[in-house]
């Protein structure tokens, strides 16, 4: 029997248990390491917390005290001003001319009272805009920790112990799904993936307006009275569609005046303001979590990155095609032929939402699916 146990045995034995050994420590590190990196967070996050609360305090003290400091010299103006106000009553009974002229210039010699319309109240008596920016953090918070979360959870995945020798041999299926995820060739193709889409008026920017049935949204220069919602867009004038793709998914889009970019979004795209007041940061700020054509820029976005140059300005009416298994989204230029101008390839691992964001006088339409 001890003949049976050969040296490559007893090495592998030692090597997999020596493995398993530093993958548990590994672990036990990684578990020690986030727990003190999310400790540190939270003492940020409560750090923050209590800078906002002693900053609103201290401005409530501060607007509070002043206007407690011109109350009082209000309330001392007044009663000076009632005083001479009886002394120049009880001036007006006197006959006797000099009395009353001598007794009018030491009244008139008083110190003037200024004029209280001179006193400037604020318009600016609520927190009401620190409770936004405070909701807005907490929304920008939550959408990093879920995307994070996506990417460390992919990490944590690829740890493994055991993997095979030799690969695998095919899956006898590997060639019919090669051939099911095909790009269609032809419009009648595409047609078979149709999908009827009408856009989310819940996340409208407040100078888009559409139409009844939420098929067309354009620019207006007014805002328009929406309701507040926590997925409407306030940042950039963009709107999405109500529908979550994650098969495979065809749709035309006719575009009108100068500018739009269309495309698809997680559902997590930034929807508030942008930490910067500077022009690339809101570009950017609509890029993350979208993959986009830009048809008046000519190119291509995919995530915060430009990766495509268009040779030729596109038509008026854009394909899209989705294969979120293949992870591949198509845009076509439509006119009498189909041509095709760029083909994102990439990963998705969330559902995807079709997104438009609409420039200064323009619009768009979704195209009705026969």
């Amino acid at each position: 029997m001890r003949g049976m146990i050969s040296k490559e045995d007893c090495c592998s034995l030692s090597r997999s248990l020596f493995v398993c050994a530093s993958l548990q420590y590994s672990a036990q590190v990684a578990v020690e390491d986030s727990d003190k990196v999310f400790d540190e967070m939270i003492r940020s996050v409560e750090k923050c917390h209590s800078d906002v609360k002693r900053l609103i305090r201290s401005q409530e003290n501060a607007a509070v005290g002043q206007a407690e400091e011109q109350v009082d010299q209000l309330q001392k103006e007044i009663a000076e001003l009632r005083r001479r106000d009886a002394e120049l009553g009880q001036l007006s009974k006197t006959k006797d001319y000099i009395i009353f002229l001598q007794s009018c210039q030491s009244i008139l010699a008083l110190p003037e009272c200024r004029d209280s319309c001179s006193i400037n109240v604020s318009q600016q008596v609520s927190f009401e805009g620190v409770k936004k920016s405070v909701a807005e953090l907490k929304q920008r918070l939550e959408d990093i920790c879920k995307g994070t979360f996506i990417k460390i959870s992919k990490k944590v995945q690829d740890v493994h112990i055991l993997q095979p020798s030799k690969p695998s041999p095919p899956l006898p299926q590997v060639k019919e799904k090669f051939v099911e995820s095909k790009v269609p060739t032809t419009r009648e193709e595409f047609w078979k993936y149709a999908c009827q889409l009408t856009l989310d008026l819940n996340t409208a920017h407040k100078n888009l307006l559409l139409s009844k049935d939420n098929k067309e949204a354009v620019w207006k220069d007014v805002a328009l009275p929406y309701p507040d919602h926590p997925e409407r867009f306030v940042n950039n004038a963009v709107v999405l569609c109500r529908e979550a793709l994650s098969g495979r998914c065809y749709w035309e889009v006719e575009w009108s005046g100068l500018q739009v970019i269309m495309g698809v979004a997680y559902k997590g795209i930034n929807r508030k303001t942008c930490p910067r007041n500077d022009h690339f940061d809101w570009i950017l700020n609509f890029h993350e979590q979208t993959w986009s054509l830009d048809v008046f820029g000519r190119c291509v976005w995919e995530n915060t990155k430009q990766t495509k140059q268009l040779p030729f300005w596109p038509s008026k009416k854009i394909g899209l095609y989705l294969d979120h298994k293949a992870g591949s989204l198509t845009f076509y230029d439509i006119t009498d032929t189909m041509t095709l101008l760029y083909r994102v390839q990439t990963t998705f691992t969330q559902p995807l939402y079709p997104v438009f964001w609409i420039k200064i006088q323009s619009g768009m339409k979704l195209c009705r699916m026969k």
